[in-house]
């Protein structure tokens, strides 16, 4: 056709009807005169392999229409550690469970919800190899509504970590970024282990026993007065110095304060940790345009 053809990429060969083109899956010949200095650099098959191959082992969505019986929920490539359950047509609770402090134990993860942990046995009953169960509690099984569960692989059985002047029960996944922790507050500066290898970029913390907001770290809201977001609140960001005493984490440790928020003096606390993963997860942020196709927002890898 009369069409003009914008290629990315080495042209090989091409006839009358037909292109052959090298994106990198062979080296390519005309690099250095192209100025890219080393071939190989330019062919794909050289690259590191990424540390995740397939983000299924890690992290997964499920759905499912309920029946109020007890039943297994499938579909996922590994056993998860953390699940979050909402209801997609009824205005049931946002739901969440993890194997730290047992799938017994529910949070309430709603709008102007920051209520204290509740225990519901029938809700989720067990972590499974593939999924997990579900018995006759509405929130996750009501008969005829439909649920979504997200899903996150940690490091299975918590184990013990010292690194922080907090002990903590950590669970973590350090390929994929992702850690549970487990800690009992001070209500006084302190440091805990959070058991990756990277600093977290996300923390969503709780005060299990108590009634209170769930604030999270950000690592694109801080400031020098500490800003937080509220999980559970429509509030933008806010400035407390003593949320997580006005210092961003390390590649061991996060940093609280006294806030029974973060760290409420003698409670049971939990807090999930997240970072950036090339190819697999993108911890960031983007400035809304009110445009129809709205911003590109660049993650490194296909969102499915």
């Amino acid at each position: 056709t009369d069409e003009d053809l914008f290629i990315f990429g080495s042209l090989e060969s091409k006839t009358s009807n037909e292109f052959r083109v090298n994106y990198g899956q062979r080296p390519f010949l005309l690099a250095t005169e192209l100025g890219f200095g080393d071939t190989n650099k330019l062919q794909s098959n050289t690259n590191p392999e990424p540390t995740i191959k397939d983000g299924k082992d890690h992290f997964g969505a499920v759905t499912w229409t309920g029946n109020l019986t007890s039943r297994s929920i499938t579909g996922l490539d590994f056993q998860p550690d953390f699940v979050w359950i909402k209801c997609t047509d009824n205005t049931y609770n946002h739901n969440l469970v993890d194997s730290v402090r047992g799938a017994d134990k529910i949070l309430y993860a709603d709008l102007d919800s920051g209520n204290a942990e509740v225990t519901a046995a029938n809700l989720v009953t067990s972590f499974n190899s593939d999924g997990f169960s579900v018995s006759n509690n509405a929130s996750s099984n009501n008969t005829g509504n439909d649920y979504v569960a997200w899903c996150w692989k940690a490091g299975g059985t918590a184990v013990l970590n010292e690194a922080g002047s907090i002990d903590s029960q950590v669970s973590a996944n350090t390929d994929a970024g992702f850690s549970i922790v487990s800690f009992t507050g001070t209500n006084a500066a302190a440091t805990v282990g959070h058991g990756l290898n990277s600093a977290p970029e996300m923390i969503i913390f709780k005060n299990r026993a108590v009634s209170t907001f769930w604030p999270v770290y950000h690592k694109d809201i801080v400031s020098s007065t500490g800003n937080y977001l509220a999980l559970n609140l429509t509030d933008n960001n806010q400035p407390n110095s003593n949320i997580f005493n006005n210092t961003a984490p390390t590649s061991s440790v996060f940093s609280v304060g006294a806030s029974s928020a973060s760290n409420g003096s003698g409670n049971n606390m939990i807090a999930y940790c997240w970072h950036s993963v090339e190819n697999f997860s993108k911890v960031g942020n983007y400035t809304g345009t009110a445009d129809a196709d709205g911003p590109f927002v660049y993650t490194g890898f296909e969102v499915q």
